[in-house]
């Protein structure tokens, strides 16, 4: 990827370049860091502000954005009393009110998997902590990006939407996983701070906690494969997509083939799975939707997700942002941006602007809207 600097020169409000920085900008980069340090200590030894209720399992609150943690250890129920004690600054005290036979390995764990961290003889979270106080302020940020960018949003669903006759129920699929959470998107944000921040080699790989989620959270999950990418967005009440595509992985090139030649799937290769899930009709046949490099929607779509981007991070106010959450430039950005893609989804559905997939009304026969593949490599 090309990485690129913006630095401007003299004028009032204006920045100075200092070795390849703005002075603006490294004030703000170490402040954060400074900032986020000091929090972190404040909360580990104050309890923190906004407590997650005991009866929330964590691991339910608990985003991650290209970030690996052992997923075992944070879902193991017997692991969340610890977790919560670790989030509220847990002392020697708290800890040993568990009453968790194992609970030095169990600590050892969460520390190994990148859940928990030491600082001198004690634990704190790994990750930024959202709730609270800190939950109102950021909702309320948020809310005023999406009411400036919702026109801006509103018109990508208009242009995009006549791409889609005949495959009217992609749409959500394609709106969120392909053009707002799409690898483009994330590139154009990536491309965009390193502007903002004056430095290059920028990482927004993280993960953090938030309570309560957000209404209309949503994820996506994407698995190369020899001829291409799986596009799997994440949604609640449907199974989770690690569990869609090991569903689909048996007879992937078989549901591909059938969805380009208009062929049946063999019997051999159809699993209850791809039924249920919508993906092969009575007849055997797939219904796999596939894009191709060639399709004229795919440069149209392309575009259009730079331009939301671009659009999405001059609306939140990263500063701001970090001062509230007490969080990396990087992390703001992350945290901020996800928020408000949800808000706008919130909006979009609402309206009527798009249709929400929804497990209650669809069952599992609607997992079919929430799976893409884009050919790369034509058999």
């Amino acid at each position: 990827m090309h990485k690129t600097k913006d630095a401007r020169r003299g004028g009032e409000g204006e920045t100075i370049e200092k070795g390849g920085m703005t002075v603006k900008s490294l004030m703000w980069y170490f402040q954060r860091h400074a900032l986020f340090l000091f929090v972190v200590l404040f909360v580990c030894s104050c309890g923190g502000e906004g407590k997650i209720p005991q009866s929330v399992r964590l691991s339910e609150c608990f985003y991650s954005y290209n970030y690996v943690i052992d997923w075992a250890a944070l879902g193991d129920p017997n692991n969340n009393p610890i977790l919560h004690a670790y989030l509220e600054g847990a002392s020697e005290e708290k800890l040993g009110s568990l009453r968790i036979t194992d609970i030095d390995e169990r600590i050892k764990r969460l520390e190994r998997g990148r859940i928990i961290k030491r600082f001198d003889d004690s634990y704190m979270p790994a990750h930024p902590v959202i709730a609270g106080g800190k939950r109102r302020e950021l909702n309320s940020v948020i809310r005023q990006a999406a009411a400036k960018m919702l026109p801006v949003t509103r018109d990508t669903v208009r242009k995009i939407r006549p791409y889609f006759k005949g495959h009217e129920e992609m749409l959500y699929h394609v709106v969120w996983s392909g053009i707002m959470d799409g690898g483009l998107a994330w590139q154009t944000l990536e491309e965009q701070l390193e502007r903002q921040a004056g430095k290059a080699d920028i990482d927004l790989r993280m993960a953090w906690w938030i309570y309560p989620e957000h209404s209309h959270h949503a994820g996506t999950n994407t698995y190369g494969s020899a001829q291409g990418a799986w596009i799997i967005t994440g949604l609640k009440g449907f199974p989770e997509p690690h569990i869609i595509r090991e569903a689909i992985q048996s007879a992937e090139n078989n549901l591909i083939h059938s969805g380009l030649a208009g062929t049946a799937v063999g019997k051999e290769n159809v699993n209850e799975s791809l039924r249920r899930y919508g993906l092969i009709d009575g007849k055997g046949h797939s219904r796999l939707f596939i894009l191709e490099k060639g399709d004229p929607v795919v440069p149209v779509a392309s575009k259009l997700s730079v331009e939301f981007a671009r659009n999405a991070i001059k609306h939140l106010d990263l500063e701001g942002i970090s001062r509230i959450l007490a969080t990396t430039p990087e992390q703001s950005l992350v945290i901020s941006y996800h928020e408000l893609c949800y808000e706008l989804l919130k909006e979009l559905t609402s309206t009527g602007a798009l249709a929400l997939p929804k497990a209650a009304d669809a069952g599992e026969k609607g997992v079919r809207r929430l799976v893409s593949f884009y050919m790369l490599n034509p058999p």
